[in-house]
């Protein structure tokens, strides 16, 4: 895998891809028919001058609607069988995974609508983003610690896998479930498809986030702590320095936070609750199970599941690293001694400590809905709460 992803690597490399857009086309290519984004950079079109890097193609929205259609008409369906379940009596694990493949439909149907509603939210993001790349104003103070490579290599690691995994499932979907109509299992890759691509974009596009976070951060306490020790070997004063730490730090945080929150947010919301919800059935179905037969139906669900629990906190977690690194930034200047700073430059220390207090990037939902790892103690106490619940009262299924 190494290999091939270092191949990959050094491809790019060779053709000349060194920009933002060139990587996050990768993702977006494979979403074109959910959020219909195009990136446009000198490395793609030898005619692109001084535009939007990012932009909608509005003759691509058909296919968008075509998608939502596709798992509209599936869900009706699952809804349908449903009751024709009920009605005829038959087992409940047979319901069971009905309920559940028609909850990952519906989840997942929300989420290519809200990608849809949301997309001018997201090419604001992603021109954000890239200006903030390009600004000379900033470029000269990372461009030493800024390493496109190391970037290449986890994008594709990430795309890669994500593509496995996509094999994968639409594998155990076609040639192992017994019990599903061919639109059926077509309605369920293509959410699996659609749901681990945007999973793979958002992980890759936050990776960035982080990075570029870093390289100023680290940029910022390597010229304190010269400053500290009597030196000051960069060609810019030390409060020119901090004036544009403390401007990009504002313009991070409304890229973020403003742009970023306002598509991710909701996404991370709806896909969290489903997947839980999901893994709770898959546990209260496994209660259910005593033959070995049974359990060929409910394996590749239970895969589906996990993969997913997997996916949505590794989202959480790259948006965590971007608070934490802000957390780690503010503690060490609130450490710094400033007595040994002028009084200008001690002025601009204050004022970045401020900056970094009042504007601190997070993945949030809403105003008062943070998505992190502060979550995961409560989420994770409510599923064990109804697996013991289910457990308590199995004896009484059974008979």
């Amino acid at each position: 895998m190494n290999r091939f992803v270092n191949k990959l690597i050094s491809k790019s490399l060779s053709s000349g891809e060194r920009c933002m857009v060139c990587l996050i086309g990768l993702t977006l290519n494979s979403t074109c028919f959910i959020i219909p984004i195009r990136g446009h950079c000198r490395h793609q079109n030898a005619k692109y001058f001084n535009r939007k890097s990012f932009k909608l193609e509005k003759r691509w929205w058909i296919s968008s609607f075509a998608v939502i259609a596709c798992l509209f008409i599936s869900f009706i369906k699952y809804i349908l069988d449903i009751k024709k379940i009920l009605s005829t009596g038959d087992s409940k694990l047979a319901g069971l995974l009905a309920v559940e493949e028609c909850i990952f439909v519906c989840a997942f149907m929300l989420v290519a609508i809200i990608a849809i509603l949301r997309s001018k939210e997201r090419v604001s993001f992603l021109n954000s983003l890239e200006i903030m790349l390009k600004n000379k104003y900033y470029k000269e103070i990372i461009d030493a610690s800024w390493k496109w490579a190391a970037v290449r290599k986890w994008f594709y690691l990430r795309l890669f896998l994500g593509l496995m995994f996509v094999v994968t499932d639409s594998f155990l979907v076609i040639f192992f479930k017994e019990d599903g109509s061919l639109y059926k299992n077509f309605s369920l890759i293509l959410s699996t498809y659609t749901l681990i691509s945007l999973n793979v974009q958002g992980c890759n596009e936050l990776a960035i986030i982080v990075k570029f976070r870093i390289c100023i951060d680290m940029r910022l306490l390597e010229h304190l702590n010269m400053r500290r020790n009597g030196g000051n070997s960069y060609n810019i004063q030390l409060k020119e320095h901090l004036k544009r730490i403390g401007r990009f730090y504002v313009d991070f945080h409304n890229c973020v936070t403003n742009r970023l929150n306002s598509f991710l947010g909701p996404i991370m919301v709806v896909w969290n609750l489903a997947t839980i919800i999901m893994l709770v059935f898959d546990i209260y179905m496994k209660t259910l199970i005593v033959q070995d037969t049974s359990e060929k139906k409910n394996i590749f669900n239970q895969l589906r599941t996990l993969v997913h629990l997997v996916g949505i906190y590794a989202l959480v977690a790259s948006g965590e690293k971007v608070t934490c690194v802000s957390d780690s930034t503010l503690s060490f200047l609130f450490k710094y001694p400033i007595s040994k700073l002028s009084e200008i430059e001690a002025h601009q220390v204050e004022m970045l400590i401020y900056t970094l207090s009042t504007h601190k990037p997070e993945i949030k939902a809403s105003d008062i809905f943070t998505v992190g790892n502060r979550l995961l103690p409560s989420i994770s106490g409510a599923v064990v709460t109804y697996v013991l619940v289910a457990l308590q009262f199995r004896p009484a299924w059974l008979n």
